[in-house]
C-alpha cells in the first residue's frame, strides 16, 4: 500500500467540484466562503489539502490559518 500525501488544494476549481460531490458537504466547504472570509479578515489564509494515495485522491482537508490570530 503507498503512502497517504497531503496535496495542496491550489484550483479553487477542482477543489469545489470535489468537496461538492462528499457527502455532508456544506457552503462552509466552498472557496466562495473562503473568499469571504479573506474579504472580512485580512490575516485569514485557506489551507486545504487533498489527501493521496498514490495517483488517487481519496479525501480532503479544509483548514486556515490565522496570521497574527484575530483574538
Amino acid at each position: 500500500m503507498s503512502p497517504l500525501r497531503l496535496d495542496p488544494a491550489d484550483d479553487p476549481q477542482a477543489w469545489d467540484d470535489y468537496v461538492s460531490a462528499m457527502p455532508g458537504v456544506c457552503a462552509f466547504h466552498s472557496r466562495t466562503w473562503k473568499q469571504a472570509l479573506s474579504a472580512a479578515f485580512p490575516q485569514y489564509r485557506p489551507a486545504d489539502a487533498f489527501l493521496v494515495r498514490g495517483d488517487d485522491r481519496i479525501g480532503a482537508w479544509s483548514g486556515c490559518v490565522f496570521t497574527p490570530a484575530p483574538f
